[in-house]
């Protein structure tokens, strides 16, 4: 949500001069009561072709902290089986939300790499506050200006969250 959970031991504009995939891209403040958000995304995503990521939706006044937490979700789906990434070993593990939950909560030293949740199904909660309260509505998944409205069978399945600790990218 911001550029503070950013790894300061990773160089990103190093990382960006080498091109695809990597690239940067345009965050704007969603509070940002000076800004057209809907400008921005015709200017950069409609007729720039690039992706563009909507920053500070932990400072809407919608956002709820204890739901939007390792904690709610831990408690609300512990027992969901997740994929996570080994940053050592570069390798996928199964395991509990529960399980990454108590992982990430553990001091780590600094051989210890971070793991990270990737690809995993964003809870319907999460989904719901943010899209029918946060993400302006011309932008919410499955809306009125949804393409895959038009073509349901091209449609997401599922809307994915990325969970990781400080140092995972």
């Amino acid at each position: 949500m911001s550029n503070a959970a950013l790894d300061p031991r990773m160089n990103y504009r190093n990382l960006i001069s080498k091109g695809f995939p990597f690239v940067d891209v345009k965050r704007i403040n969603l509070n940002d009561k000076g800004m057209n958000i809907q400008d921005e995304v015709d200017a950069t995503v409609i007729n720039g072709g690039m992706p563009l990521v909507l920053d500070h939706c932990n400072d809407h006044p919608s956002w709820n902290k204890n739901v939007f937490s390792i904690q709610y979700w831990e408690d609300n789906h512990g027992n969901d089986d997740i994929i996570c990434r080994d940053h050592a070993d570069t390798i996928d593990i199964e395991m509990t939300v529960q399980d990454f939950a108590t992982r990430m909560k553990k001091t780590r030293t600094k051989k210890q790499e971070p793991l990270y949740a990737k690809d995993v199904t964003c809870p319907r909660r999460w989904r719901f506050t943010v899209m029918d309260n946060i993400v302006p509505p011309f932008m919410t998944y499955m809306g009125k200006n949804d393409l895959s409205t038009f073509s349901p069978s091209l449609a997401a399945e599922n809307l994915m969250i990325y969970v990781g600790g400080y140092g995972s990218w």
